[in-house]
């Protein structure tokens, strides 16, 4: 795990993008696992999305 820019993250490999969805609609180009979520603080959200790639 990392943590990276937008930037960055555009070259950077990994496994599962996660960030806020307006931050991963700009990341995901179809290429990439891209969790979207609506509130980054909102740790249920995150399990649940999270549930979805394991």
């Amino acid at each position: 795990m990392s943590h990276t820019d937008l930037a960055a993250s555009k070259i950077e490999k990994a496994d599962l993008y996660v960030g806020a969805k307006d931050l991963m609609d700009v990341l995901d180009d179809g290429t990439r696992a891209v969790a979207k979520l609506a509130n980054i603080f909102d740790m249920q959200e995150l399990k649940s999305v999270l549930q979805q790639y394991v």
